[in-house]
């Protein structure tokens, strides 16, 4: 497996980008990208490893429930960080059938919410839960936010 290079590493292919020159204050220093080769999971279950990703703690999941028990979060996050800063994030998924949708699985499971964190967060913009395909129209029309998820 090759190692992941995006700001932070995940146990899925999926990975964190910043675009322009102005990131989130809560990963400032990193808009070039990173290599992390001694990353490590926080517990097993794919859930609570997201959520600490996304949040800074596990903020007590332990298991991949859907919704994540004892959500919505209130907790501090990338994703309201970035939108009090002023800053715009967007996190693009595959096969997530519309923006913002609250879905659990999706598509044969395809979809599965458990490795989308922010979902689970009622002090974000849900909006920018976006489809994987949003990705390609953003980038050819040169629309990227300052906190990209892919």
């Amino acid at each position: 497996m090759r190692t992941p290079r995006a700001p932070v590493g995940h146990t899925r292919p999926h990975a964190l980008g910043i675009a322009g020159s102005r990131p989130c204050s809560c990963v400032h220093g990193i808009s070039e990208g990173a290599v992390f080769t001694q990353s490590h999971a926080i517990t097993h279950s794919s859930q609570p490893n997201y959520i600490a990703l996304w949040a800074g703690s596990t903020l007590r999941v332990s298991s991949n429930s859907c919704p994540a028990p004892g959500s919505p979060f209130t907790a501090e996050n990338l994703g309201h960080a970035c939108e009090a800063a002023g800053l715009n994030w967007q996190a693009y998924s595959k096969n997530l059938p519309t923006a913002g949708n609250s879905i659990c699985s999706f598509d044969g499971a395809l979809y599965t919410r458990k490795h989308d964190p922010w979902t689970h967060f009622s002090n974000l913009d849900h909006q920018n839960e976006r489809p994987h395909a949003d990705l390609a129209i953003d980038i050819a029309k040169g629309r990227l936010p300052n906190l990209q998820l892919t």
